[in-house]
């Protein structure tokens, strides 16, 4: 009995310490999501820590978190996006609530999608296809191999399965000249991004744009970026690779 009591009075304790250690990590989020929960009667413990962090480290995401637990490893099948204009590629997001909550790559899309997200967004834009969706894009890529358990897609995602898709990739120099005559033709561009701006690790975003001399990027992580115009000098650093997306000829 008192063995018993002392695994109890442990496991309360080691509870209890999750918790103050999450709300001391992401007490704004926390806060805003046990209430959330609260109200639905929703316990706290079905909301992963990596879920956690996303409202923590991006405000635009509270919606999707919030939700997880009515919708999570969920998605709409839809057959197209309804999109009528063309002549930009479209921002899609990663935790948008119609693919967000599926599973790709071992984890919920909102956190492992944005591989796939990228290629919807060049496919869209080049091939003027919008049934090109981000979930045909996940299933694409599971199909083929080019997702990686627990780190997203592997980059042969692009460099593979764009040219699959009826795509032409090309792989192009870090350099801003090669970037910009590239824009300056209408074309797109998907970046494999390392640590600064964009990600921790490493994160795809898409170049839809020039305005001036600046870039236009598509971050399917987050609005704010992508709403932001970029000098290709202070992210040049943070590049890892890139690709040259357009129509095959």
């Amino acid at each position: 009995m008192k063995k018993l009591f002392i695994t109890v009075a442990i496991l309360i304790f080691c509870i209890g310490a999750m918790k103050i250690s999450l709300y001391k990590t992401y007490s704004e989020a926390y806060n805003e999501i046990e209430n959330f929960a609260r109200e639905r009667g929703i316990s706290m413990s079905e909301y992963p820590q990596d879920i956690l962090e996303m409202l923590d480290k991006n405000s635009e995401t509270e919606e999707f978190v919030k939700n997880w637990p009515v919708y999570k490893w969920t998605y709409k099948d839809i057959q197209n996006l309804g999109i009528a204009d063309f002549s930009a590629p479209p921002l899609l997001m990663q935790w948008d609530m119609r693919w967000g909550y599926r599973m790709y790559s071992g984890q919920a899309a909102a956190l492992s999608g944005c591989g796939p997200l990228c290629l919807a967004m060049a496919a869209i834009y080049t091939l003027e296809d919008d049934s090109l969706t981000p979930v045909k894009m996940m299933e694409f890529a599971e199909k083929y191999g080019y997702d990686t358990d627990g780190s997203g897609s592997m980059h042969s995602l692009i460099y593979e399965g764009g040219p699959a898709l009826g795509l032409d990739v090309e792989s192009i120099d870090i350099l801003k000249s090669a970037f910009i005559s590239r824009l300056e033709k209408g074309g797109c561009i998907i970046r494999l991004m390392g640590p600064g701006d964009f990600t921790a690790k490493g994160h795809f975003v898409l170049l839809a744009g020039l305005d001036g001399e600046y870039i236009k990027i598509n971050d399917p992580n987050s609005i704010k970026n992508s709403e932001k115009l970029w000098d290709f000098d202070d992210i040049q650093s943070q590049i890892r690779k890139a690709w040259q997306v357009k129509k095959h000829i």
